[in-house]
């Protein structure tokens, strides 16, 4: 994750920065979903958001990241997070996770998404259901003040019914300035509560669930997160501004 840094707290013209490209980013992440059909090709949706997002006088921000070679993380059935689209033919009952992040004007947002390819089993449609809601549950509940354990209190709460794997090799973290910013987020409870949610930073909040283990691994690109078991895997994502009130949710569309 890089060097920790301090924890930022944005400007007002920050924040109208970071919410114009948010407002793009939920726009193309609507489009990207439409793309992903039975025959669709992952590699052609990664072209199409990478002309989408310079059209929008936009920049790609996870192209070029640390070497990444595409626009896009396209995740497909046990790939999990970071999936580099290839050449594969989406096929009905596959679940694809779209991660896309942008810089514009020098602000930076993340969005991802898992979408089913037609018709899904009731098993593939549950975590994608169960993971949302995780999501939607943090939203609902973080206020300034909490602490960046209570996330992961927030996730396991919803998702301990199910006994579904969390992700705990990677996690949330600050976004806005960077792609990548402290602090980091973990989807589970640790034992350090670490520090405190404050008004005016801006975050991006990810739970990971497995259908089975949580145990993943890196596949052969160097890139591809997969779960060890080779079950299905769900990942979704906002940036959100943590306000006097609650959370505003910057990349809903």
């Amino acid at each position: 994750m890089g060097v920790q840094q301090r924890i930022s707290i944005k400007s007002e013209r920050k924040i109208d920065q970071i919410r114009r490209s948010c407002g793009i980013l939920a726009n193309l992440m609507n489009e990207a979903v439409s793309k992903v059909v039975p025959g669709a090709i992952p590699r052609d949706v990664d072209r199409f958001c990478h002309d989408w997002i310079t059209k929008a006088g936009g920049r790609p921000s996870f192209l070029n990241w640390h070497g990444y070679p595409y626009a896009t993380c396209i995740s497909v059935n046990h790939c999990i997070i970071h999936g580099m689209p290839d050449d594969r033919l989406l096929s009905r009952g596959d679940i694809v996770g779209l991660d896309i992040g942008i810089e514009y004007d020098g602000a930076y947002s993340d969005h991802a998404v898992t979408v089913p390819v037609g018709e899904v089993s009731v098993a593939a449609q549950q975590v994608l259901d169960v993971t949302e809601q995780s999501l939607q549950e943090v939203i609902k509940q973080l206020v300034p003040g909490m602490r960046v354990s209570d996330v992961g209190r927030i996730v396991e709460d919803v998702v301990r019914p199910y006994s579904y794997g969390i992700i705990r090799d990677y996690c949330g973290h600050g976004v806005g300035d960077s792609v990548w910013e402290p602090p980091q987020i973990p989807n589970y409870r640790t034992r350090s509560p670490g520090p405190r949610f404050r008004e005016n930073m801006v975050i991006a909040v990810e739970p990971m669930l497995s259908i089975g283990s949580p145990d993943v691994i890196v596949g052969a690109n160097g890139w591809n997160v997969e779960t060890k078991d080779k079950t299905l895997g769900s990942h979704v994502e906002h940036t959100m501004l943590i306000t006097k009130h609650g959370m505003e949710v910057l990349t809903r569309s």
